[in-house]
């Protein structure tokens, strides 16, 4: 089969639906426990064209809300109880055998601490990637406020016009307007 919209001389009927699952951990209260699918439709904008739905229905997204324990939904408490980062690995794997009926072989063992470490990973790097921003915005405005002060001091102490303070301790003529605005 050739779908209808595309070059005449491909074939695209080896495609097959996609879909996008996203699990989301931390979301808003009015979020928590909800499972969420997109898909596309077909909108006419102009003439009177349509397709079959299977020829262009080809992406499904699937937004999973975790949060607060969920009894009523096996796949949200399921997920709940796998990314846990509460409660010990142990009670984890416990909860997956006598809850989820899920052996814990070795082979779902390495699964389970590969995807856990994955998450402790990731989030690891966030934070150190956001100590790193954290240190050079609190290093940038600390040298700001020294040049701040440094500027008042040859102002008043030396009597130095606000040009003549800026230029005396180097600050580019590109900033000195902005150091000036501050003075």
């Amino acid at each position: 089969m050739k779908a209808p919209f595309c070059h005449p001389y491909q074939h695209y009927e080896g495609i097959r639906k996609v879909y996008s699952i996203w699990i989301c951990p931390d979301t808003l209260r009015s979020q928590k426990s909800s499972i969420v699918s997109y898909g596309l439709q077909e909108l006419e904008r102009l003439g009177e064209v349509k397709y079959r739905q299977p020829d262009y229905d080809l992406m499904r997204l699937i937004v999973i809300h975790l949060g607060a324990s969920n009894e009523d939904n096996e796949l949200i408490g399921f997920l709940n109880t796998l990314f846990d980062e509460t409660g010990l690995v142990q009670a984890r794997k416990d909860a997956m055998e006598e809850k989820y009926h899920i052996p814990m072989t070795a082979d779902i063992t390495e699964v389970m601490n590969a995807m856990c470490n994955l998450s402790q990973g990731i989030e690891a790097r966030g934070i150190k990637i956001g100590e790193k921003r954290g240190i050079v915005i609190g290093e940038t405005r600390g040298i700001e406020k020294e040049r701040l002060e440094n500027l008042r001091s040859l102002m008043k102490n030396l009597g130095f016009s606000k040009e003549q303070a800026m230029s005396a301790i180097g600050i580019p003529s590109e900033q000195q307007a902005r150091y000036a605005a501050q003075i």
